[in-house]
């Protein structure tokens, strides 16, 4: 996908995951002074990272190389339960040109299966073409 092909506010496309336990211990490996959350029952905070990334290369899978992950952001409203499906719409929220560069902004926006709000995060990419 080039610059040109994106709108601002235009969604790109809604990604189921399954929080299993297997994923997040692989992932906890990887990270052990991430931690857990209170009684371990809850997604660790620092998983949303990897929800909303997943979210965004499976829903903007075509993709230039070259491309620079400028920023990123969180806010968690509630933590999902590890085992559980969330859903999250990854959306073109911004593009501009500045200095040159073509810089894009996406939202994601996870909800749980029943569709209440968990958590959101906006990353700012440097598009190359």
């Amino acid at each position: 996908m080039n610059f040109d092909d994106f709108k601002a506010g235009e969604s790109l496309g809604v990604v189921e995951f399954d929080l299993d336990r297997e994923t997040i211990a692989q992932w906890r490996a990887l990270f052990p002074a991430a931690g857990m959350n209170g009684d371990g029952k809850r997604l660790p905070a620092g998983f949303v990272a990897v929800v909303a990334m997943r979210a965004y290369t499976e829903a903007c899978s075509v993709r230039p190389p070259g491309n620079i992950h400028g920023e990123q952001s969180y806010e968690i409203l509630r933590l999902p339960a590890i085992g559980s499906r969330v859903v999250t719409e990854v959306s073109c929220i911004a593009k501009e040109i500045k200095r040159g560069r073509r810089w894009l902004t996406f939202e994601t926006a996870t909800r749980s299966s029943r569709g209440e709000p968990l958590f959101r995060g906006v990353m700012k990419i440097a598009w190359s073409r």
